[in-house]
C-alpha cells in the first residue's frame, strides 16, 4: 500500500516532466514512422539526418547487403549529442536525449521489421495508378505529402514537450551560439544542401529532390500551425470585486500565482483589483469557467503572448 501511495506521489509530482516525456517519444514515433513508411521506399530526400542516411546507403548498401539509413541517423545522433553535452550544454543534451534515442530506434523497428510495409506498399506500390504504370510522378508527390504531415506532426509534439529531435538541430543550435545565425535559415541552408547534393549524387533523383523540397515546406508549416497552436499562451487580465476568491483559485487549484494591481474605474471612480496572470491555452479555459461561478460582473481581458518565459513557462537560457 505505502509503495502504491509512494508511486502515485511520484507522479503527481513528476506530471509535467512525464507529460513531456510521453510527447516527445510519441513524437519521435510519428517522426520515424513519416521517414519509414513515406520517405525512405520512395527514395525522397526532404533534408534530415535520414536524408544524409539515405545518401551514404544509396553508395553503400549494395556492398554491405544491408539497408544502412538507420545506422547513420544513430550514428550522427550519438555524435552530436556528445558534442552538444560539450558545447551546447548540459540542460539542451539531456532535453535531446529522449528523441536521440527514440527516434533511431523506431526508425530501426520499422525498417528492419515487417511493422509498417504494409502503408507504403497501399499507398506507393500497389495501388491501381501504379500498376496502370505511367504515374510515377503523383506517387512520389503523395509519399512527399504524407511525409510532410507526418514528420510535421512528429517534430511539432516534441517541440511542444519540450524537447528537441536532436540530430542536426545540434548544429542549428551551435550555428546560432557562436555566429549568430538564425536557426531557421541554418536548417534551410543545411536541408537545402542535402537534397541538392541527393539530386547531384544519385543518377535520375532530380525530381524526388525537388519533391523532397515540397515535403519539407509542408512539414515546416504543419510545425508552424500545430505548435503555435498547441503552445499558444495568453495574458489574462481580470477586472473584479472578488479577487480573493479568485486569487484562491488561482493559486491552490491551478498551483500557479498572479499579480495584483490597483485599478480605478473612470466613470464610477470605484477602486478595484486587477488580476493578472499568464496562463496556458487549457488553464484559460478553466479560469474563464470559474470566473463565471464566482464573479459573473468580471471585466477579462485576454491577450495572446508571443513567448513567456520563466517557471512554469519556457526556461529562460542564458
Amino acid at each position: 500500500m505505502a509503495s502504491n501511495n509512494t508511486f502515485k506521489n511520484f507522479l503527481i509530482k513528476h506530471k509535467k516532466e512525464i507529460k513531456h516525456i510521453l510527447l516527445c517519444i510519441a513524437g519521435s514515433f510519428i517522426l520515424a514512422f513519416g521517414t519509414a513508411a513515406f520517405l525512405i521506399p520512395a527514395e525522397v530526400v526532404a533534408g534530415g539526418t535520414s536524408g544524409i542516411g539515405m545518401i551514404i546507403s544509396y553508395f553503400v548498401k549494395d556492398s554491405l547487403g544491408t539497408r544502412f539509413e538507420d545506422i547513420v541517423v544513430w550514428s550522427i545522433n550519438i555524435v552530436l549529442l556528445i558534442i552538444a553535452f560539450f558545447f551546447v550544454g548540459k540542460r539542451f543534451a539531456a532535453h535531446t536525449l529522449v528523441s536521440t534515442i527514440f527516434f533511431p530506434a523506431f526508425l530501426t523497428l520499422m525498417l528492419r521489421t515487417p511493422m509498417i510495409t504494409w502503408v507504403s506498399d497501399y499507398f506507393l506500390k500497389n495501388s491501381i495508378y501504379w500498376e496502370q504504370g505511367g504515374l510515377q510522378s503523383l506517387r512520389l508527390i503523395l509519399a512527399g505529402i504524407f511525409a510532410g504531415l507526418t514528420i510535421g506532426i512528429g517534430v511539432s509534439l516534441t517541440f511542444v514537450g519540450g524537447g528537441s529531435t536532436g540530430g542536426l538541430d545540434v548544429i542549428y543550435f551551435l550555428l546560432y551560439k557562436y555566429c549568430k545565425i538564425k536557426q531557421s535559415i541554418s536548417s534551410f541552408v543545411l536541408d537545402a544542401v542535402i537534397i541538392l547534393a541527393y539530386a547531384l549524387a544519385v543518377p535520375g533523383h532530380v525530381i524526388p529532390s525537388f519533391v523532397g523540397v515540397v515535403s519539407a515546406l509542408i512539414s515546416a508549416v504543419m510545425i508552424e500551425v500545430i505548435y503555435i497552436r498547441l503552445n499558444t499562451n495568453y495574458v489574462v487580465d481580470i477586472l473584479t470585486t472578488k479577487y480573493n476568491e479568485m486569487n484562491d483559485f488561482i493559486i491552490k487549484d491551478l498551483k500557479m500565482t498572479s499579480t495584483l494591481l490597483e485599478a480605478t474605474g473612470a466613470y464610477s471612480k470605484k477602486k478595484f483589483k486587477l488580476v493578472r496572470l499568464a496562463v496556458s491555452r487549457r488553464e484559460y479555459q478553466e479560469i474563464k469557467k470559474q470566473l463565471i461561478a464566482i464573479d459573473q460582473n468580471a471585466f477579462i481581458s485576454v491577450f495572446d503572448s508571443k513567448q513567456i518565459l520563466g517557471k512554469g513557462f519556457t526556461e529562460i537560457k542564458k
